[in-house]
């Protein structure tokens, strides 16, 4: 004789997430730039990356002093840098305490992009038309006192950047700032 309990069937599950299949397509809040790929950690996985529009401009700064932030120097996971630096404190992470505020369409699941985020507005630029005028703020540090950006190709870009590639600045310079989101790809 088998004893235990019966259980009621689960209810059916709920239709599948639509992702964005083009880029520069408007989707989830934003504009989706791309599909990242995180290859370890609890975060692993593929991940369409979804930025807000870029208008209007802001401008803020990393942080408010030059002090290291401690867990956030991820290359490509902007939300887990941005969830070290809640943890360390977000009211002295201007850029970032105003990406994690954000709110567009119902969605506030906003973070400050980690550099292979941004770089994935550079890789579609055109695709991005309206990304391609400025620098983004990243997170993931190079040293105490500095921290990423991103130069794109811009008509008043100083002729000695590279256009594309990481350029470092005071954390405490301001720089503009775009809110950034993400979806796991099946």
């Amino acid at each position: 004789m088998i004893r235990g309990t019966i259980a009621a069937s689960a209810p059916p599950l709920a239709p599948p997430i639509e992702l964005p299949e083009t880029i520069g397509e408007a989707f989830g809040g934003g504009y989706y730039v791309g599909d990242l790929t995180l290859v370890d950690g609890p975060d692993a996985g593929v991940y369409a990356i979804i930025f807000a529009p870029p208008t209007p401009a802001v401008s803020l700064p990393y942080k408010t002093s030059a002090t290291a932030t401690p867990g956030a120097d991820s290359e490509r996971n902007g939300a887990s840098n941005t969830a070290a630096i809640i943890a360390d404190g977000i009211g002295a992470y201007p850029a970032a305490e105003f990406c994690v505020n954000y709110s567009r369409e119902g969605y506030e699941d906003w973070y400050l992009p980690a550099p292979e985020e941004v770089k994935l507005v550079w890789l579609n630029r055109g695709m991005l038309p309206a990304y391609n005028m400025t620098t983004y703020v990243s997170t993931s540090l190079q040293q105490q006192v500095t921290n990423y950006r991103r130069w794109f190709l811009i008509a008043d870009y100083p002729p000695s950047s590279d256009p594309g590639t990481y350029q470092s600045v005071a954390k405490t310079t301001s720089t503009r700032v775009i809110p950034c989101r993400r979806i796991r790809k099946p």
